[in-house]
């Protein structure tokens, strides 16, 4: 019988669909949750491997060991071809840096130890997925397209059991369901958040949340928080300057 398993990360949740032929991760975690989610993975189904791994977004607790599950184990990698650009040029290796920091100091308030979470910039997925595709090779899983958080985010969608993993379309605080930070386009986060309420799901897998069942009250309170504009301090500019200077030292 099919069953999603949660696995707890660095700083945030994977999860891993586990059925009869398919042994399937929805996002790679930090770089440092590989070898941990191998003794993991090792102890429960040792005779078998990965079938692939799927990456919501490029943020270093969701992308950030797809490439060593892609150039040392060869798992096959699966994202949303505008991923590849994200961290492009020279303004996406400062957002890598302050992304990247960022990772680390939500780490240092969770009390966990320092951990090097660097990883490259882009992926080599076997393929890129569009709003609405199958997953290849899972063929109860499917890409939905949600972008707002950035432009690239995917949510991936078990149809049979009404179950979906949002990455980082909404967390939870304190009990409440919340926006990510940051939301990068308003209006095309809210149009996400309407898509994925459509597909009536019966739960949904939070990278930081874990497993909840969906709930249309605190599903209405995230649309009504996420009409109003975010209220950013200066973290993300902190955070860029201090990751850069701790580069360069």
């Amino acid at each position: 019988m099919a069953q999603i398993v949660e696995v707890k990360g660095h700083i945030q949740s994977m999860f891993l669909y586990v059925s009869a032929t398919e042994l399937l991760l929805l996002d790679s975690g930090c770089s440092c949750d590989v070898a941990s989610l191998l003794s993991f993975l090792a102890k429960n189904w040792p005779k078998r491997e990965l079938t692939g791994v799927l990456v919501s977004h490029m943020h270093p607790d969701h992308a950030g060991g797809a490439h060593l599950w892609d150039r040392r184990y060869r798992r096959p990698i699966y994202c949303h071809r505008k991923a590849l650009d994200w961290y492009s040029g020279v303004k996406g290796f400062f957002l890598q840096q302050r992304d990247t920091w960022l990772a680390g100091y939500v780490a240092r308030r969770m009390g966990k130890n320092k951990e090097n979470l660097s990883y490259p910039r882009s992926l080599d997925p076997v393929t890129t997925l569009e709003d609405g595709e199958q997953i290849p090779g899972h063929s109860s899983w499917f890409a939905i397209h949600t972008p707002g958080h950035t432009d690239h985010d995917l949510c991936f969608w078990h149809k049979a059991l009404k179950s979906l993993y949002v990455g980082d379309l909404f967390v939870v605080i304190n009990g409440q369901w919340r926006p990510p930070i940051p939301v990068t386009d308003r209006e095309a986060y809210l149009s996400s958040l309407e898509k994925v309420r459509s597909l009536n799901p019966k739960e949904c897998l939070l990278a930081h949340g874990g497993q909840v069942a969906f709930q249309e009250d605190l599903f209405e309170q995230l649309v009504r928080t996420a009409r109003k504009p975010q209220k950013l301090t200066n973290i993300f500019a902190t955070a860029a300057i201090k990751a850069i200077r701790g580069r360069t030292r």
